[in-house]
């Protein structure tokens, strides 16, 4: 069987800018599938891939991490909860973004988490209170207070409502101001009695 002849160095430099989708896939070292679903990497015409755009975007690329769900999870609901300020900032961001990525691939992106860390970061250190979690005995006497307030609301708007004597703590019965406790489903307001007037 006759000696199969090797390429020429020109001969290879042009297989190499026109690598079919699994010869570039097995280059870089993913599926082709995978090489299929980047749509930023360039191609020409025909569908083929040229091994000088490919080598540059793998060198922009940083492997993805294996996040956990939870992980993952975590970071869907974060960049949901993102605010923005002005609605009308988002298109530009992503604008900024876009370019970001485009030029410099992922490291650039990186770039754009860290200077926002680095914003939040100086909030956080400038008004750590309003930034913290709130602690278990907080939260509960938030709630309380949000009970209270509820329970105040419906107590006025059914006419539930106890007038106290503020200096004795008499309770109002129409002409009279006895000694009793309020109704629990009252709302107490403060008043003065006649005695203590």
């Amino acid at each position: 069987m006759p000696k199969r002849k090797k390429a020429t160095g020109p001969e290879q430099v042009a297989a190499m800018k026109s690598l079919t989708q699994s010869a570039a896939a097995w280059l870089v070292g993913v599926s082709p599938r995978a090489l299929r679903d980047h749509p930023d990497i360039r191609r020409s015409g025909d569908g083929t891939y040229d091994a000088t755009d490919l080598l540059e975007w793998v060198a922009g690329r940083i492997p993805e991490p294996a996040l956990t769900d939870e992980e993952l999870e975590r970071v869907l609901v974060a960049s949901e909860h993102f605010e923005v300020v002005d609605t009308l900032a988002v298109g530009p961001i992503i604008d900024t973004l876009t370019a970001l990525k485009d030029k410099y691939g992922d490291p650039g992106l990186i770039v754009f988490v860290r200077e926002v860390m680095a914003y939040f970061s100086a909030r956080i250190a400038d008004f750590p209170d309003q930034y913290r979690e709130p602690t278990a005995a907080e939260m509960r006497v938030k709630a309380e207070r949000h009970v209270d307030q509820e329970k105040r609301s419906v107590a006025f708007s059914r006419l539930r409502i106890t007038i106290v004597c503020e200096k004795c703590g008499k309770l109002r019965r129409g002409r009279r101001w006895v000694n009793q406790k309020p109704p629990k489903d009252h709302a107490v307001v403060k008043g003065v009695c006649p005695k203590c007037e």
